[in-house]
């Protein structure tokens, strides 16, 4: 056997042993566009299931409304939402945050890095890694242990802020 298949739609290959193996996983085409895939204290965590709107999407869009225009009038740094993969090694970490803020102070005393990777001719931003200055989860029904438990302790051991 040389992977874990889940509904045919997600293959994790059983090499995946630390957070090296993940991310280079993670930079090929095998890695799922959709769902989330986490890599947790040498675990890889899957969560394919649909975030509701209300109870999920409406508070992260609140939240990020809040903080977007704080950050923009106050010119602090960068505001991510979803999507965005953060990584720090120290917490063998790789996620992707519900919302993420870095600090331009962040980036300029390279508490935090962005890792590139060119692709179609295009030099494009693929991690964000380091120690961000906040990190947001909504708790979801379907993730509660991950995003009270092991998700704050992994952000604790990284350095994360807030």
């Amino acid at each position: 056997m040389s992977a874990v298949v889940f509904d045919e739609q997600l293959e994790i290959p059983l090499g995946i042993r630390t957070l090296r193996d993940f991310r280079k996983w993670m930079r090929t085409p095998k890695f799922p566009e959709t769902g989330r895939v986490d890599y947790i204290s040498g675990d890889v965590e899957v969560n394919v299931s649909r975030r509701d709107f209300f109870s999920h999407g409406g508070p992260v869009e609140a939240i990020a409304r809040c903080l977007s225009a704080f950050i923009r009038l106050q010119k602090l740094g960068y505001l991510t939402i979803g999507q965005t993969r953060y990584v720090n090694s120290t917490a063998a970490l790789s996620c992707e945050p519900d919302l993420m803020f870095v600090s331009y102070d962040s980036v300029q005393t390279a508490r935090v890095c962005f890792v590139t990777e060119w692709k179609d001719d295009v030099d494009t931003c693929i991690e964000v890694e380091g120690a961000a200055d906040l990190v947001v989860e909504i708790v979801s029904d379907s993730s509660v242990n991950k995003d009270t438990v092991r998700l704050p302790l992994a952000y604790f051991a990284a350095g994360v802020r807030e």
